[in-house]
């Protein structure tokens, strides 16, 4: 059983702003997860059958503290009887997944009503292979339906859908939450042209951002939540937090070489945490990145990573116990809040020590402080600006076109990306043996003391 921290006030909980996990008393396990400025949520953190979890209860920002203890005292009260709160609340959403289901078999519900589209939309792309459609982005379709859409055009007709009812749906997180808007946005796109191609509505799609739709939501432009920069680490700086990084030993191995592998291949993070033994070719020293763990979901996408000389070492200094090369102690690969995880305890190791803290001065938080690093800032942008370095000679030595592909960009000139189709082979090993020897470069000399 967890201990029980100090309760903390509502005044004190709306004061913390450091991202991670804050334990707030009240009930064992009940704690605030800040993610980032705009998003703070209520959580419930507790084992169940040696296993770890932390179970989202609602939006800080909207949700009372009274209900958020209410709530962890009941997931509290499960656990007293051999009850996983997990396994209660994955089998509601089964069962609200059933109503609806059941619902659009009504005969109260018309076939072409929104949620009965929307329904047969998301079985089409489960049904049809050349979608990347696993049960993670289902769910998240639905969640983002349940939430967001249905409680406003669950019974609507399709064909009696206008755009502002679309802007109604939409401007009640476009200015505050813009990933979010954005992917709702395409997924309502979608089941209208679903539902145009099936001939069930015969006018324009309403979500369309370049007609009515698109004319409501431009006065909110200007109010809009801009996506900023990852904050990344000085490249000057790197090879010092490199060696950081491998002496710290308040987290696992596997996790700390995780994430130098992921800054010695540039790549982003859910592509190195998913890594699989298979993906690698140790004759050639490649790893090639499957379609359903990339960015880019075009067939073909240049998915290879050359690994130099400090990515194969390390990967053959782990055992092989598990399809997964980096994992936890269940053998399942880490979550996606890991890495942030790991670099926020190092800088926390850091100021304790009185050591300056790894931090992008070109970012400042809303206190005005610089921010901390994030992993796909270290292991992208600082590897962009190592690059075109000037003063390291890299502006002039390594050709722009390569360097872009070992992070696996595609060219953006419909042209080029036509009548180019060469893949720098040869300077992109080039490029990743230099960014090795770079980042090790401060290691090596550690290593020889």
């Amino acid at each position: 059983m967890p201990i029980k921290a100090r309760a903390l006030k509502v005044s004190e909980v709306r004061g913390l702003t450091e991202i991670g996990v804050h334990a707030l008393g009240h009930v064992a396990g009940l704690c605030l997860r800040i993610t980032s400025v705009k998003t703070r949520l209520f959580c419930f953190r507790y084992q169940f059958a040696h296993k770890s979890r932390l179970l989202t209860i609602g939006y800080a920002n909207v949700m009372p503290l009274s209900h958020a203890i209410k709530e962890a005292s009941k997931m509290r009260a499960m656990l007293y009887s051999g009850i996983d709160p997990y396994h209660v609340r994955d089998e509601a959403k089964k069962a609200a997944i059933k109503r609806n289901e059941k619902e659009q078999k009504n005969s109260t519900i018309s076939a072409h009503s929104f949620i009965a589209v929307a329904n047969e939309y998301i079985k089409y792309k489960k049904d049809n292979k050349g979608f990347i459609f696993d049960k993670t982005a289902e769910s998240a379709f639905r969640g983002m339906l349940i939430n967001h859409v249905f409680p406003y055009l669950k019974l609507e007709e399709v064909e009696t859908i206008e755009p502002k009812q679309i802007y109604d749906v939409l401007v009640k997180i476009w200015t505050t939450k813009r990933s979010l808007s954005l992917k709702l946005c395409s997924f309502l796109k979608q089941i209208f042209d679903y539902a145009i191609a099936q001939k069930y509505m015969d006018k324009e799609n309403p979500v369309n951002m370049r007609g009515a739709l698109g004319t409501l939501l431009s006065p909110l432009k200007t109010q809009r939540v801009e996506q900023g920069h990852y904050p990344c680490v000085d490249y000057h700086e790197l090879p010092n937090l490199i060696c950081a990084i491998n002496e710290f030993s308040a987290v696992t191995e596997l996790g700390r070489k995780a994430l130098l592998f992921s800054i010695l291949t540039a790549t982003r993070a859910k592509a190195a945490r998913l890594i699989k033994w298979d993906q690698i070719n140790f004759d050639n020293n490649t790893w090639t990145i499957p379609l359903e763990n990339d960015k880019n979901k075009k067939q073909s996408a240049e998915r290879t990573i050359y690994l130099n000389e400090q990515a194969v070492t390390l990967l053959k200094s782990i055992t092989h116990d598990s399809d997964y090369v980096f994992h936890n102690r269940l053998y399942e690969p880490f979550t996606d809040s890991m890495f942030c995880s790991l670099l926020r305890r190092l800088n926390k190791h850091r100021e304790d020590h009185r050591q300056q803290p790894f931090v992008d001065k070109n970012i400042l938080n809303k206190d005005g402080k610089p921010s901390l690093i994030t992993q796909h800032g270290v292991a992208r942008a600082t590897f962009k600006i190592w690059s075109k370095a000037d003063d390291l000679g890299n502006n002039t030595k390594f050709d722009t076109d390569a360097v872009e592909l070992c992070l696996l960009h595609t060219r953006k000139d419909p042209l080029k990306g036509a009548y180019d189709r060469s893949k720098f082979e040869k300077e992109r090993k080039r490029v990743m043996k230099e960014w090795g020897e770079y980042c090790y470069s401060k290691m090596d000399v550690q290593n020889s003391k």
